[in-house]
């Protein structure tokens, strides 16, 4: 079957399926709510515990996006955003303590929150303000009989003159090695040289956060006030052979990065006490990352880099919840910086890029017969963007960013979900300056000139959760991109990321949870499946996927629940992924693990958690065709590398006082 006509085969019976399904019913959000008795009967250590455990939701985390609200991910507390830019999302909530949340609001197709809009399902924690014990938490991890202490971490919660303030503390240390053997072969297949490679990576991070908020009779104030510090340490030890001359080298590689930042965020949010349906929510963001990279090989150094971040962020929005149109309107400015001092090679290069990017916004939100949704937003963006690598660089740019969002629900737990959307991806700073990859001795130059990537998206969602235990979750979704980013030469002996042209890409998201009653009492299945393709015409060597397009993602967990313990199993399937460099094609290949877990409660307040990652040795496959001027030309050599690692085991305990 032809390709075009395969998705749209898919995308007909996913409607046909969805409408056969869906019958008719009262307005109803979908909505679950978990109270504080039956958080505290789910095993787990944190709230982030707890979300994987919602049959038929899928977590989304947040990013680093410049910005506010690109950056948010699809978890709330207390109905705001996390403003913490120095950790995940995912971090975050790991560090979140369940005897801290008084109620879990699940929304698995609609929401009321203005703030993650950009998300179909949100779950929202409710903080309980009656817990003020200090919760501790400690891990140890072990790889190849190497034991650390992983994890310690403290947090605590006060009220001191109507104001509540939360303090963390934490401190992490991690350590992961393997080994690497690695062969390289002629244009014929014969090998004309063999290496051996001790790989280890290691990174400490303490950081300290200060979060204080204060209800009002019409609002809330939230204050947050990160700290962090870390550095990270990469070595190679490389033993080569020259099987032609019989020579033998050694090479000894160190990367290490040290890095600061700091971070204040204001969040306020109050309904006018002139008009009552109307309500103003203001944010603002300050941050700034400081940090140092260096590489050297034998002793030489080869590459130093000094970097300095800045994000500037203000917004302000009012909406009107109480109208049948919910509307909401405001602007959003952010003014960003990154400066790059780099010495590579004795050449000095100094690299900096400057946005100033206003988003002006407007939604509504209709209810319209007995079970539809629609919700509409448009936002425009007008940025202006100064960069420096090589040469100088202006650019102004005004794009129109409409989402579209039709929701159906029914009463025996079907909802359907049709989208559509424009996005304008944010420029990353990182490929502005130069950088060095010392795994494959990669050096990329930064590329000054690199546009937005565009693109119009289509999607259609699929949601099932009739029954606790029983949910589906699936997303197709169709997007034609514009002005596509690849690894492109961009001067002489030079390359980097670039704008290369339009590309198709296609995608499936399955999340799936079956109760296994009939195997076990208390256990269940979850499947979780990702499929991507896509369409892109290489000047080079015409048709093909984009870079690092992973084809298939497939991970299946059976898990058991009881009273006072939980364990389970994780199969994560192989996968593999392409990266097209100009004078590369780059493969890379892992194989399937299996990965168990126990959760136990030993008493209230202390509890257990074993996890083995990789039951047996893990395996990762590097592939790399080289060729002599790029990917058009003359095939020159080919690069093989398998790499092994040891399982890793990890231990935590916690509780509080």
């Amino acid at each position: 079957m032809h390709f075009h006509t395969f998705w749209r085969v898919l995308f007909v019976v996913f409607l046909l399926v969805s409408v056969s399904l869906e019958v008719s019913a009262q307005s109803e959000q979908v909505s679950r709510r978990y109270n504080k008795a039956e958080l505290m009967l789910m095993q787990g250590q944190s709230a982030h515990d707890l979300i994987m455990q919602i049959p038929g939701f899928k977590f989304v985390d947040s990013t680093e996006e410049r910005g506010l609200s690109n950056a948010v991910g699809n978890v709330l507390v207390d109905g705001l955003p996390l403003l913490n830019k120095s950790q995940t999302l995912g971090r975050v909530l790991s560090d979140m303590p369940i005897n801290q949340i008084l109620i879990m609001e699940v929304y698995l197709t609609s929401h009321p929150f203005a703030a993650a809009s950009q998300h179909t399902q949100v779950v929202n924690l409710i903080r309980d303000e009656t817990e003020h014990k200090v919760n501790w938490r400690i891990k140890g991890v072990s790889q190849d009989n190497q034991p650390k202490l992983g994890n310690l971490s403290l947090q605590g919660t006060v009220q001191l003159q109507g104001w509540e303030h939360q303090l963390q503390l934490s401190k992490d240390a991690s350590r992961w090695g393997s080994e690497i053997n690695f062969s390289e072969y002629t244009l014929e297949g014969t090998p004309y040289s063999e290496a051996q490679e001790e790989y280890l990576e290691a990174m400490r991070t303490t950081q300290v956060g200060l979060v204080s908020g204060k209800r009002y009779s019409h609002g809330t104030v939230q204050i947050n006030a990160q700290w962090q510090k870390s550095r990270e340490y990469i070595g190679y030890q490389r033993y080569k052979t020259d099987l032609n001359e019989g020579a033998q080298n050694q090479e000894l590689i160190h990367d290490i990065t040290t890095n600061k930042a700091r971070s204040l965020g204001v969040d306020w949010q109050q309904a006018s006490e002139i008009v009552q349906k109307w309500q103003w929510h203001i944010t603002g963001l300050i941050r700034e990352d400081n940090s140092h990279g260096m590489s050297d090989a034998d002793g030489v150094s080869t590459f130093v880099q000094k970097r300095q971040l800045r994000e500037r962020v203000l917004k302000l929005a009012r909406q009107n919840t109480a109208s049948a149109f919910s509307p909401e309107y405001g602007l959003e400015y952010s003014y960003n910086t990154l400066e790059a001092n780099t010495r590579q090679n004795g050449e000095h290069n100094l690299a900096w890029a400057r946005e100033n990017r206003y988003e002006p916004f407007a939604s509504i939100r209709l209810n319209f017969g007995s079970n539809w949704q629609l919700y509409g937003k448009l936002t425009a963006e007008f940025s202006s963007l100064t960069s420096y690598s090589d040469s100088h660089f202006e650019a102004s740019n005004q794009y129109f960013k409409p989402l579209i969002r039709v929701t159906h629900q029914a009463q025996n737990g079907i909802s359907s979900t049709f989208g559509l959307q424009r996005r304008i991806e944010q420029l990353n700073f990182d490929d502005f300056i130069p950088s060095l990859d010392n795994n494959f001795n990669r050096a990329q130059s930064g590329n000054s000139a690199l546009a937005p990537e565009q693109s119009w998206e289509v999607s259609y969602e699929f949601n099932y959760s009739a029954l606790p235990t029983w949910a589906l979750n699936a997303r197709l979704f169709l997007q034609h991109q514009r002005d596509t980013h690849e690894f492109v030469e961009l001067a002489e002996g030079a390359w980097g990321i670039g704008n290369a042209g339009t590309a198709k890409e296609y995608g499936l998201d399955v999340d799936l949870n079956i109760p296994a009653e009939a195997l076990l009492e208390g256990s269940q299945f979850n499947l979780s499946y990702e499929y991507r393709d896509a369409q892109f015409d290489d000047p080079l060597i015409g048709h093909r996927v984009t870079s690092w397009l992973v084809p298939h993602t497939l991970e299946l967990e059976f898990r058991k629940d009881a009273d006072a313990y939980a364990w389970g199993m994780v199969a994560n399937f192989g996968t593999r992924k392409l990266a097209f460099y100009p004078d590369e094609v780059y493969r890379e290949t892992t194989r399937t693990t299996f990965d168990v877990y126990l959760e136990w409660s030993l008493n209230d307040t202390l509890k257990l958690n074993v996890e083995l990652e990789t039951l047996t040795d893990g395996k990762l496959r590097y592939d790399r065709d080289l060729y002599v001027l790029n990917r058009s030309g003359e095939f020159d050599s080919r690069y093989i590398g398998i790499e092994r690692f040891k399982p890793l085991i990890s231990m935590s305990l916690s509780g509080q006082f």
